[in-house]
């Protein structure tokens, strides 16, 4: 099989490539893609071409990534009133420092995200998986000076819920290193929430057709991701993930995502604005990066 990259593909090092026959298509891949050839870039990535090249030879890439995200509001579908649940009255402060596996290392490398104008479905944990081992960071405090709790449910992952609202949008954490990890500091910008435009009119989607999804201008610099989540009959939960750049103010979720959605009266689409690329580094990690991500999540079907 020959595959001709399209010349107006939009440039990056995670771009999506998916196989579709008919209704049927594969899991998505990622290629890097430069415009005339040479090394690819993405301003989202917390990693260079350069560090790239350097753990594409590790057997293991060790990371620490420390995320700021908000409330999430439900407007949901049908008769049942749009409610906002907030549990409380600020960030809530989320890290994780593991050791992850090759099979792994490129979702992990680019945050979990492809590159804006690109979409991928996300990868599912599966048996033949080796999952990421945990990483100890030493204390790690939030601005207020209240440390981050370690959560017994995700080696190497941490929490906090903390009503300190930053004046000027950046929350600082510092790291008081441990075994594994040397001290560090870390700043990450949280950003505005995005104005969903056409939030009230997308209700049911019908997979074969693809889906838009419009906005307002955010923040000069800042993202737009859209998760879309639906559970399977046999229990599994299936999922992708589009990003495009905020000020293009809209983005077309293509047919061939959408058709590896399951068809579901009870999926869910999450709209978010997205600040990439703030790195941090300690000794024990290959590399470190913050983002913030404040999120619109609504009930949609799945046609």
């Amino acid at each position: 099989m020959v595959v001709t990259i399209p010349e107006n593909v939009s440039p990056g090092c995670w771009v999506s490539i998916v196989v579709q026959s008919g209704n049927v298509v594969s899991n998505s891949v990622t290629l890097p893609i430069a415009p005339g050839g040479g090394s690819c870039s993405d301003p989202q990535s917390p990693v260079n071409a350069t560090m790239l090249q350097s753990m594409g030879a590790k057997r293991t890439v060790s990371f620490g990534s420390i995320l700021v995200y908000g409330t999430v509001v439900f407007g949901n579908v049908g008769i049942t009133p749009t409610a906002a649940f907030q549990s409380f009255p600020g960030a809530t402060f989320a890290a994780n420092f593991t050791e992850g596996s090759r099979r792994l290392g490129s979702y992990f490398v680019s945050g979990g995200s492809p590159s804006a104008g690109s979409c991928s479905i996300l990868p599912q944990v599966t048996s033949d998986i080796t999952l990421p081992t945990g990483l100890d960071p030493g204390a790690i405090l939030t601005a207020s000076g209240k440390p981050m709790v370690s959560d017994p449910a995700q080696p190497g992952g941490y929490f906090a819920m903390d009503s300190l609202l930053s004046n000027d949008g950046v929350y600082r954490f510092n790291g008081s290193g441990g075994k594994d990890v040397g001290p560090f500091s870390a700043a990450v910008t949280f950003p505005a929430q995005v104005v969903w435009t056409n939030q009230s009119s997308i209700v049911r989607i019908n997979r074969s057709a693809g889906q838009t999804v419009t906005w307002q201008s955010t923040t000069p610099g800042t993202n737009i991701s859209i998760i879309g989540q639906a559970a399977t009959l046999a229990g599994g939960l299936v999922a992708f993930t589009c990003v495009a750049a905020g000020a293009a103010g809209q983005f077309t979720i293509p047919p061939w995502i959408l058709l590896a959605m399951p068809s579901t009266a009870n999926g869910f689409l999450t709209v978010s604005s997205v600040s990439y690329s703030q790195s941090f580094s300690a000794a024990g990690l290959d590399f470190g990066y913050g983002y913030g991500l404040n999120p619109i999540t609504k009930s949609v079907a799945y046609q």
